[in-house]
Order: structure tokens, then sequence, then C-alpha cells
């Protein structure tokens, strides 16, 4: 490749980057971690995703059928909907991670929920885990 005639960029302005982040790992079991985003034309079906993974796994999972374009399912374990509210949690995706897909991908999602519990006693709020007054 010749360096001296490569062409200077023709305009500065610029409104994203993008970086790719690649993790190589061998096939786990079980193969699905938190939950699973399935695009309405995905190559496999919700109703085979589901057998799957009653079969793979201990763990309860939950299906929640959208009426979207692009996105038609959401798989989730059961104890992500214990710490965080079933509604958010399909609004966020609808929001933020639908502009990400297609509707022919399966995305798998790992979620971190983190709940800050308090406890209110007469006029005064106070940690749940703290000792004192």
């Amino acid at each position: 490749m010749n360096r001296d005639k490569t062409e200077p960029l023709r305009s500065l302005d610029v409104d994203a980057v993008h970086r790719l982040r690649v993790q190589i790992r061998e096939f786990r079991i079980p193969p699905v971690q938190d939950a699973l985003v399935l695009g309405r034309r995905a190559g496999v079906g919700c109703h085979a995703i589901r057998k799957a993974l009653h079969l793979l796994m201990a763990a309860p999972f939950v299906h929640i059928e959208l009426d979207d374009e692009i996105v038609s399912d959401l798989i989730v374990r059961d104890t992500v909907l214990r710490r965080f509210p079933r509604d958010q949690l399909v609004t966020f995706v609808l929001e933020r991670i639908k502009p990400l897909m297609g509707e022919e991908e399966i995305l798998h999602l790992e979620i971190e929920t983190e709940v800050d519990l308090t406890a209110q006693t007469g006029d005064r709020r106070q940690d749940v885990f703290s000792d004192r007054p």
C-alpha cells in the first residue's frame, strides 16, 4: 500500500465510534445466562428455544411475548424478574436493545441486577443492614 497517496479526511464530523470486543470461549452449558431476545424472523423459534432451555437448565425462565415489528419474544431467567420489574425490562429491551438488532437475530443478554434496600421507621430512614439507630 502506498501511504503517500492516501487521501485526507474529507469531513471531521463524526457522530459515532464503533468498537468490537470479542471473547472466544467454548460452548457453555447452560448456553443462556440471563435472557434471550428473539427477532421476529429468527432461525429458531421461541417454542424450540424454550424446550431446549427446559431440557438443559434447572433454572426456570419466563417467556414474554412482545407485539413488535422487530422483537417477537423475550426469554428471561425467573430470578432476574424477582429483582427487576418486568415492564421496565421490556421497555429497556425495546428502547435500547431493539435498535441494535435485526429481526433475524437472537441476542444473548447477561444482566446484572442490583437492589438497594432501606427501611423506614417513623420519620427516619435507615439502612436495613445497619446496626446503628
